[in-house]
This record gives C-alpha cells, sequence and structure tokens, in this order.
C-alpha cells in the first residue's frame, strides 16, 4: 500500500495501485501531468488510477509531475493522493501568491519510491 514517508516522498510496494485527483476551483482546469515521460490525463475532480504495470518495480524510483495553471490568477488546484482504496493519503493545496499573471504555474513533484 502507498505510505507517505515525507512532504511529497511516497513508497509503495511493487504490487501497489495508487490514485492521484487533482480538483480545481475559481480557476479554468489546466493540468498537464506525467509519471516520468509518460504523459498522463487527467480530468477535473475525476481520480486517475495508476497501475502497477506503468512502475518499473522494486527499486525504482519515478517523479510525478503536475503543472496547475492559473487562468485567472486567482483560485486554487487540490491535489489528492489516494491509496488503491479510494483513501486520501495526501493532500496538497496549490494556490498562488497575490499579485500573480493570469497563466502563471504552480509545479509539484511528486517522488515516488518502489520497495
Amino acid at each position: 500500500m502507498i505510505q507517505k514517508k515525507g512532504t511529497q516522498f511516497y513508497t509503495l510496494t511493487p504490487n501497489d495501485g495508487f490514485g492521484v485527483r487533482v480538483t480545481a476551483t475559481g480557476t479554468s482546469f489546466f493540468v498537464p501531468a506525467s509519471i516520468d515521460i509518460t504523459v498522463l490525463s487527467l480530468v477535473d475532480a475525476i481520480t486517475f488510477n495508476v497501475t502497477p504495470a506503468m512502475l518499473n518495480g522494486a527499486g525504482s524510483l519515478h517523479q510525478l509531475n503536475l503543472h496547475c495553471f492559473f487562468t485567472p490568477p486567482t483560485g486554487s488546484y487540490t491535489i489528492e493522493v489516494l491509496d488503491a482504496f479510494g483513501t486520501v493519503i495526501d493532500t496538497i493545496m496549490a494556490t498562488l501568491p497575490a499579485g500573480q499573471l493570469s497563466g502563471t504555474q504552480m509545479y509539484y513533484q511528486l517522488i515516488l519510491f518502489i520497495v
């Protein structure tokens, strides 16, 4: 089962899958995402399930990359990491500091270590 070990750092076994869900509030949803270089097609407020077949097995390290674009520059994104049963194990709030321009992005990189 996926476990949070630190800020944006997680471990899971080779047989574990997990989910990622990004929800936009007050901004249009535009979140290009990938695991390493494999593109993920995220949809607002819908869980994307990452299967064990998408990862390289024991001893591997992966990067889950999320680029949250803010158009307009107000609002927020809620990023949730879920275990295979749908339980939220981590929540990250993405908001821009005041005074940022429309189209500004916040970049999040989550590290996944397969043990």
